[in-house]
Parts: C-alpha cells; structure tokens; sequence
C-alpha cells in the first residue's frame, strides 16, 4: 500500500466514524489548511493525521524563508554529505560466514517490511514509497554484510529525504530566480517573445499540479502556444527553458494527469 493508498484508506475510515458537526469542522480545517485542528479532531476518534514530509514548509513559510535570503538549507544538505554516520558500521550481529541465519534474518526483515504493519505504514506516509524502499535495501544490505552498497542507499536515502523536505523551498527559490532572470534580461535587450509566457504558463501550472511531468508540460505549452502564434519554437526549446528555470518540482510519481494553469497575462 503506498502512501496516497494509505492516506485515503485512513481518511475513509475516520470521516466514517465523525459526527456530522465534526465533518464540517474536519472539511473546514482541511481547505484553511489548518493541520492542527484537523489533527486534534482526527485525535478525537483515534487517528493521527501524518504530512508529508514535503509539506513540513508551506508555501507561505518557503516564500518567507525565500524573501529573508535564509540560504543555509543548501549548506546543511553540503555539511550532511560529509557526515560520516553509521553507514560504514555493521550493526547485524549475526556472524557473515553464518549463512543459513543470515538467509533467515533476511527473509524474516522481508516479510515485516511487507506486513503493512501500522508502523510501515506510518513511514510510507510520512516519508513516500520510494525512500522507504531505499531504508529497507540499506538494512537488508548491512545484513548481508555488502556495507559499501549500504553506504550509498544511506547517503541516496538521506539526500532524497533533505530533497523532499526542502521542495517547496527549492520552488519559492526558483520563482525568486526567475523574476529576477526577467528583470535583469528586460535591462539587458529583448529574447524569445514566447519565453517569459512559457515559463510563467509552467510556474503557475506546477504550483497547482506539482506532480505534472516535465516531457507533457512542454507538450501542453508548446500544443498551447502553436494554437496561438505561428512562430513558437519547438518543443525542444520549450523543453530546455523549463530545465534550466529550475522551476521542476521534485514530486513523485510524475504524471500528465494537469491543466495548463494560463492567466491573463499567459
């Protein structure tokens, strides 16, 4: 069960369970995007409302931290490389040339992860599908005593987790980037026409579908300005206007299931 599979199943059973006045507070709370009266209702009937934890920074907050200039984010994932950890230590205790235990141990670690258990499932939540299955290949790695291996799953894990942490950040950055590109581009001379327009058209797109692909945003903007002008470049040059704006959200799984989000000025 994944994380969206878990949420949903979870939000089911406690909206089953609520009274009516409770169910208007919850949906209330839940469109305000106030999490501490969401979770202090889920509390009543048991339940604990788990972020994500790429929605630990709102957007309001990453905005905020953004406008301070507050860049020791991108210093502490540089320092955090550097940590040394347990990752060179073996922490199984079970003897490497003993291999009927350590088959054992590894198939038994394998049926608890995929027990769905409430804490697994916890993680899987709190974390997403993908880091969870790195921590599990880590520790089947220290079992098995391939300890180089399980270095590298520990420092991908812990930087795929400081990733997800600071997306939203990482996006407030990357819109401050680009109003600044625009502005010192407008002292500079003019460049394509259609180049602010794309990017503004993918900004305020991802901002409401973070989950849009990189290969259907560029198809839908470069579907939409064809629709309009005879001279929009190709799909290619859109493709590489979106990768270098850094405006690609790091939200998994990708999918094209979006709108094209276009204001006035789009």
């Amino acid at each position: 069960m994944n994380r969206e599979e878990f949420n949903r199943k979870n939000l089911v059973e406690l909206i089953d369970k609520m009274s009516e006045e409770d169910k208007n507070k919850f949906y209330e709370a839940s469109v305000n995007g106030d999490d501490n009266k969401r979770n202090a209702l889920a509390k009543k009937y048991g339940y604990a409302y788990i972020p994500y934890i790429g929605d630990l920074f709102d957007k309001s907050l990453s905005d905020d931290i953004v406008k301070l200039k507050l860049n020791f984010f991108d210093k502490i994932k540089d320092e955090f490389k550097e940590l040394p950890g347990k990752d060179d230590v073996r922490e199984c205790d079970i003897p490497i040339d003993n291999y009927k235990d350590l088959i054992e141990e590894v198939r038994n670690r394998e049926n608890y992860f995929n027990s769905n258990n409430n804490s697994i499932q916890m993680a899987e939540a709190f974390l997403g599908g993908d880091i969870t299955i790195l921590i599990k290949s880590a520790v089947i790695m220290d079992i098995i005593g391939c300890m180089q291996l399980k270095k590298y799953l520990t420092r991908l894990y812990s930087k795929t987790i400081l990733n997800a942490a600071f997306s939203n950040i990482a996006m407030a950055q990357a819109k401050s980037d680009l109003i600044s590109e625009d502005r010192s581009k407008a002292k500079k001379g003019k460049t394509n026409r259609h180049h602010d327009s794309a990017l503004k058209i993918a900004m305020n797109t991802w901002d409401k579908y973070p989950n849009a692909s990189l290969a259907g945003m560029t198809e839908e903007i470069h579907a939409h300005l064809r629709s309009k002008w005879n001279d929009t470049p190709t799909a290619e040059t859109i493709k590489s206007w979106l990768k270098k704006s850094n405006l690609y959200p790091d939200a998994k799984p990708k999918n094209r299931d979006f709108k094209l989000i276009i204001n006035e000025e789009g």
